[in-house]
C-alpha cells in the first residue's frame, strides 16, 4: 500500500466516512480492520462455534469463534484467501449501529467463560423484558 494511498479519505454525501485501505475503501467503524471483517463474515456464513443476543439488547449481537492452524486450509476453501490474524480464540459483538467490535482471546477457555457471561447477561435482559410493565401491570406482548 502506498503512503499516499493510506492518506487518502472522504467523506461521501450521507456522511459517512471513508479511507482508502489496501482493497479499497471501507467505512470506519463499522469494522476496525480487515482481518475483524473477515471474522464477522465466517461468523454470519456460519463459521462461528456458537452465537447468541440480540443487536436490541445491550449485550449486542455476539459470535465465539475459535481457529486452529489446522483449520486454514477448511477456511480458505470456504472463505477465499484468509486475511492475517484469524489464527485464534475471537468474540465477535454487533451493536445496533451495525458496529462490530472483536476481542481476541489467549485461550478458548476465557473466550468461552466470557462467551457464557454474556449469554446469562442477554438472558437476564429478556427475562426483565418479560416482566409485567410496573404502571399498566402488562407485559409489551400483552399491548
Amino acid at each position: 500500500m502506498s503512503t499516499d494511498q493510506a492518506a487518502q479519505s472522504f467523506t461521501d454525501e450521507f456522511g459517512n466516512q471513508f479511507e482508502w485501505i489496501e482493497d479499497g475503501p471501507y467505512p470506519l467503524g463499522r469494522f476496525s480492520t480487515l482481518r475483524d471483517e473477515y471474522l464477522y463474515n465466517m461468523a454470519v456464513d456460519g463459521w462461528a462455534n456458537e452465537s447468541d443476543g440480540s443487536t436490541e439488547a445491550p449485550t449486542g449481537y455476539f459470535y465465539r469463534i475459535s481457529n486452529e492452524p489446522d483449520d486454514i486450509r477448511e477456511i480458505a476453501r470456504v472463505f477465499g484467501n484468509p486475511v492475517d490474524g484469524i489464527i485464534g480464540h475471537f468474540l465477535l459483538i454487533e451493536d445496533s449501529n451495525g458496529f462490530v467490535s472483536v476481542g481476541t482471546y489467549a485461550d478458548a477457555q476465557t473466550l468461552e467463560e466470557d462467551f457464557k457471561a454474556l449469554t446469562d447477561e442477554y438472558s437476564a435482559w429478556l427475562d426483565a423484558e418479560d416482566e409485567p410493565h410496573p404502571l399498566i401491570g402488562e407485559t409489551p406482548e400483552d399491548d
